[in-house]
Order: structure tokens, then C-alpha cells, then sequence
């Protein structure tokens, strides 16, 4: 499954993701309508849950700036969240087909 988000989005749904592999929703910001993660099921608690996530491509607007601030985050703390898992950025409507 590929998830594309706009470069706001990046960061939460990363960190989301991440509390979803593992149960820990400690990164996340505090939000009093989001549900409790359920248990993993089907036996012992791995350390990891599998996600159907493998990709997120950022979609980011024209601005050099701002692709360049996006490439930034996905090399580092976003690959770090993302473990295993490919993060690209798009700047145009032909980049997003291209990936």
C-alpha cells in the first residue's frame, strides 16, 4: 500500500504508522477523540505488528524550499520512523505518476 501525504501530513502519519508496528503512541500528540490501540492478536505480543503501509510518497508544492525541507526529514528522523519502509517525495502531479 502507498500512502501519499502533503508535507503537513508527513510527520503525524509517520509517527501514527510507528504506533501501529509497535503500540507505543507515546510520540504522538495528545488527542482525547483518538481510540486506544487494540492488542495485537493471535499470540504473544511481538515486538512489531506488520502494517499494510510500505511506502509514503510527500507531495510537496513548487517551492524549492520546501521539497528540500521534505527530502531532509525523509532521510533522516522520517527514515527512522519509517523503518523498512521507502519514503519519496514528489513535487508536481508527473512526479507523483513517475514514482
Amino acid at each position: 500500500v502507498v500512502l501519499v501525504v502533503g508535507w503537513r501530513e508527513a510527520k503525524p502519519c509517520a509517527m501514527a504508522i510507528e504506533a501501529a508496528r509497535t503500540g507505543d503512541t507515546q510520540q504522538m500528540r495528545p488527542d482525547a477523540r483518538r481510540p486506544t490501540l487494540p492488542e495485537a492478536i493471535g499470540g504473544p505480543r511481538p515486538t512489531e505488528c506488520a502494517v499494510a503501509v510500505k511506502t509514503m510518497i510527500i507531495k510537496v508544492g513548487g517551492r524549492p524550499l520546501q521539497r528540500d525541507r521534505a527530502l531532509h526529514w525523509a532521510r533522516g528522523e522520517g527514515r527512522g520512523m519509517m523503518r523498512g519502509m521507502e519514503i519519496k517525495v514528489a513535487s508536481s502531479d508527473s512526479d507523483l505518476k513517475n514514482l
